[in-house]
């Protein structure tokens, strides 16, 4: 399942933003959306992807919207928009 998918199923808000993050899918590994039960008030709509780092650990990162992307490491949060990921995606390597 693709990441349109998990948008149409679980934020259908976020499908503007499909195709910037289709287009680095060589750097993504798995994607995910949410939430998961959607009697969950809680949980906002939202995407997952799973970055492909050739030098660290797997890291998922959750988008909610176009000015909000967060994702946890070694315990501390950090947010950043989606133009900003996008960035960081196009300077991680390729692979062949």
């Amino acid at each position: 399942m693709g990441l349109s998918y998990y948008a149409e199923q679980f934020a259908p808000d976020l499908l503007p933003l499909v195709p910037q993050l289709e287009a680095r899918d060589a750097v993504l590994a798995g994607y995910g959306g949410g939430p998961q039960k959607p009697d969950d008030e809680d949980q906002l709509p939202h995407l997952d992807v799973l970055v492909d780092h050739p030098w660290q650990e797997e890291q998922w990162v959750t988008i909610y919207s176009a000015d909000c992307c967060r994702w946890w490491d070694a315990g501390d949060l950090y947010q950043c928009t989606l133009q900003q990921f996008l960035a960081y995606l196009d300077q991680l390597p390729k692979p062949l």
